[in-house]
């Protein structure tokens, strides 16, 4: 079954959030584990605010929680998914940088970062599960997560694992996440 353009797009739009931290990180390759922060970024509104005042931070607080119940992420699917399966998303990024770290060199901005061998294979996976899903389909990040999952060398699946996340577990976990049919 091909993807659909909505698919594609969403696809596209990790692929280039992945290579905006490669970038950021002064690497010139998209790793699995760019990949995997561009899924802990995607979807993810700005805070609404974030002020010296703790009691208008509160009100603030109280707006986005009362926001978020109305169906708009504060944060994205991938993001909720790991707090859920009790992943500290913070924690995961800390570690990922702490393993590849930052290099001094930057990047132009012309230069756009290419796939690993091992992203590619992500990818692969990420496009073919996305394919097979049923009706109503879970949304493509989570099919990139699936896909790290599922190559299982990487930078990024190591750390998945690290943390006691499984193909399994994220499965179970994401159900929850299948949009209602219309």
């Amino acid at each position: 079954m091909a993807l659909d353009e909505d698919a594609k797009k969403e696809f596209e739009r990790i692929s280039a959030i992945a290579a905006e931290e490669a970038k950021s990180l002064g690497h010139d390759w998209i790793g699995t584990e760019h990949l995997f922060l561009a899924l802990l970024r995607y979807e993810q509104p700005q805070k609404l605010a974030d002020t010296q005042d703790p009691q208008l931070n509160f009100m603030l607080s109280q707006v986005e929680e009362i926001v978020g119940g109305y169906g708009i992420p504060l944060e994205s699917d991938v993001a909720s998914l790991l707090r859920d399966s009790h992943v500290d998303c913070m924690r995961v990024r800390n570690v990922i940088l702490s393993i590849i770290g930052k290099r001094e060199k930057e990047i132009p901005a012309e230069v756009l970062p290419g796939l690993t061998p091992r992203s590619k294979k992500v990818m692969k996976y990420a496009n073919g599960s996305y394919a097979d899903d049923r009706e109503p389909r879970l949304p493509a990040p989570i099919h990139v997560l699936y896909g790290i999952s599922m190559e299982g060398e990487g930078v990024a699946a190591a750390v998945l694992e690290s943390f006691g996340v499984t193909l399994e577990k994220l499965r179970h976990a994401a159900e929850k996440y299948r949009p209602n049919p219309s």
